[in-house]
């Protein structure tokens, strides 16, 4: 757990706030983007799914030398900084440059639908995958690659006793 509470004294990676609400003092991270979240939020990143956030806590939870390795590489103001470099606004920020309203909760900032859109987006995976590449130390990825497009599988319930599929008139 020390290893872990070094990543939130360093101000350069940004992470004296939820990385997507203002609230102080995180003590959850989000290993696949490298950021740290505050407990309201780290809920909202669970409930979108391991394959789009995975996290652990910053004081309970054991981590590994490379979950590690993501955290310093990475960081707040890094994740933040990729995603206006590619267009892509936090809740908080669209928030707050529509509104200038500075006593807004976490729940007003960060509703779960417009997160999971955010973090689930092209450039988010792209992220996650330049994360990845600067803790191994090898090149980054500059583009996601290609999507492959999903088959439809039909499965034929022919032979396991039921009746012949009627034939098309």
């Amino acid at each position: 757990a020390e290893d872990q509470a070094i990543i939130l004294e360093n101000p350069v990676m940004g992470n004296q706030t939820c990385m997507d609400c203002p609230s102080p003092h995180p003590r959850w991270a989000s290993l696949s983007f490298g950021i740290v979240l505050c407990n309201d939020c780290c809920g909202i990143h669970r409930s979108m799914g391991t394959h789009i956030s995975f996290c652990r806590s910053i004081d309970m939870d054991a981590w590994t030398p490379e979950q590690l390795q993501i955290m310093k590489v990475g960081g707040n103001a890094k994740c933040t900084q990729f995603f206006q470099h590619h267009g892509l606004l936090l809740p908080t920020q669209q928030q707050h440059d529509e509104e200038e309203d500075e006593a807004s909760t976490a729940a007003a900032a960060a509703s779960s639908s417009s997160l999971e859109q955010l973090y689930a987006s092209p450039v988010a995976q792209l992220y996650k995958q330049v994360l990845q590449a600067r803790a191994q130390g090898t090149k980054e990825p500059t583009e996601l690659p290609p999507l492959v497009e999903k088959r439809k599988v039909i499965i034929s319930t022919q032979g396991f006793g039921s009746s012949p599929s009627p034939s098309p008139s």
